[in-house]
């Protein structure tokens, strides 16, 4: 297992490099390298989880919070 600030980095690049988003970034990671995904998790900084959160958001994975409805 990488340290926290190197796995960071590896999912940036992935998303950056293969213009992915963060969640197939770290799905794709853990794949590489049989790593368990909870293990992984507890690893990803608050930007990272910021944006998973987004994007699941987007997909209705989960619901959106705090916008106003129209």
């Amino acid at each position: 297992m990488k340290t926290e600030t190197v796995l960071v980095d590896i999912i940036e690049q992935k998303v950056c490099r293969k213009q992915m988003g963060y969640m197939d970034a770290v799905l794709e990671y853990c794949q590489e390298q049989d790593e368990d995904i909870e293990d992984v998790a507890k690893k990803l900084n608050k930007a990272i989880r910021d944006h998973i959160e987004l994007e699941a958001q987007d997909l209705h994975f989960l619901p959106k919070n705090g916008v106003l409805p129209l």
